[in-house]
């Protein structure tokens, strides 16, 4: 049994037909169903349940599609290693960062960390948390810096870095006179067309009830720089972080026990960790808060 032998196997079990296993791997489906066959054989026993659409694991095909996983992991993560070991403290690190926390993590750690470490190249992706989450638990990046709130993972492990003021941004007109020094109160707030992340709404919704009010959203939306713009726009007012970049508009803090917003790294929990991933844990580690 080889590991491609396994990787073959993984694609048929994934995708559900032979057919569609084949164009993923780039192969034509005789030989595939061949490998299949010949795996079969080479175990002993069946691996699939062949129906006229698509095909389904046996409880021994479930078995080995797990020990496959596993090894095929252990495989991959064998070989960054020992590229780690040759490359000394050089590599590339994949980071995942959201669009509203980029200026923070570039000037209190991305910057320094390359200064003490130049020989370590960056794959950068900027999205929102939720789909950064998505990423690293595919183990398509190594760490990301996101924002709370977010639904935790079990894979997953958070440390919170640095937390900051959520603002609420706008057209000067938007705000009264006495709106315009200070902060802005929950009642004056709530009577503006609001601008924001649709994670927040059940932030912003209990802050609100809390107070006993009843906000109006004008729009809800996944990325700081797409509130930003439409409160450019003069649509509505925008609730953004303090780091959130908000030219041309008034920045007003919110009165009230309204949460600030934690930026935090995420890594997967165990397994290996590639040489640039430890190193930028250890550099973060005096930045972690309880």
């Amino acid at each position: 049994m080889e590991l491609q032998q396994l990787r073959e196997f993984c694609a048929v079990a994934d995708e559900g037909t032979i057919s569609a296993a084949a164009r993923r791997l780039s192969i034509t489906q005789p030989p595939l169903s061949l490998k299949m066959k010949q795996l079969e054989e080479e175990i002993g026993t069946p691996l699939f349940l062949r129906g006229a659409r698509k095909v389904e694991l046996t409880d021994a095909g479930r078995l080995l599609y797990e020990r496959a996983q596993a090894i095929l992991s252990l495989a991959e993560n064998t070989g960054r290693e020992l590229q780690d070991r040759a490359q000394g403290n050089t590599g590339t690190l994949r980071l995942g960062v959201v669009s509203s926390a980029v200026d923070v993590a570039v000037a209190r750690w991305l910057s320094p960390f390359s200064g003490l470490h130049p020989g370590i190249h960056y794959e950068i992706t900027e999205s929102n948390t939720y789909h950064l989450i998505e990423l690293l638990s595919d183990n398509l990046i190594d760490l990301a810096f996101v924002r709370t709130p977010f639904r935790p993972s079990a894979h997953l492990m958070s440390r919170p870095l640095t937390s900051e003021p959520i603002l609420a941004a706008g057209a000067a007109s938007f705000f009264g006179v006495s709106e315009r020094s200070g902060a802005i109160s929950p009642a004056a707030l709530a009577g503006l067309p609001l601008i924001c992340y649709r994670r927040w709404k059940d932030l912003l919704d209990q802050f609100f009830r809390r107070e006993g009010i009843s906000p109006d959203y004008f729009c809800l939306c996944d990325d700081a720089r797409t509130a930003v713009s439409l409160a450019q726009a003069g649509l509505g007012v925008a609730i953004v972080p303090a780091s959130a970049d908000t030219q041309g508009l008034v920045t007003k803090k919110i009165s009230g026990p309204l949460a600030e917003s934690e930026i935090v790294i995420l890594y997967r929990k165990g397994g290996y960790q590639p040489t640039p991933v430890s190193l930028m844990l250890s550099f973060l580690q005096p930045f972690f808060s309880s």
